[in-house]
């Protein structure tokens, strides 16, 4: 098995298992970084989890990174 696809039937388990634990279904997984250049791969990442994945409007990861920070750090506790 090529590590890709090790490492979709992975990215299914952990959102099967967040699911098992509580968490909220994935509706829809958006990509970036590299991987989001390639429509094939994008096509199989989609039908290996079983949900859409599309590109994200800013397609590199540390962009996505910033933006979890963002939330985070404006979140009240």
């Amino acid at each position: 098995m090529k590590f890709g696809m090790w490492a979709n039937g992975m990215q299914a388990k952990g959102y099967n298992l967040l699911k098992e634990l509580g968490a909220s279904m994935v509706e829809e997984v958006l990509t970036a970084g590299g991987g989001a250049r390639n429509d094939k791969w994008t096509a199989i990442r989609g039908r290996v989890l079983g949900v859409p994945v599309r590109k994200a409007e800013q397609t590199e990861a540390a962009c996505g990174a910033a933006l979890l920070a963002l939330k985070g750090a404006n979140t009240t506790h």
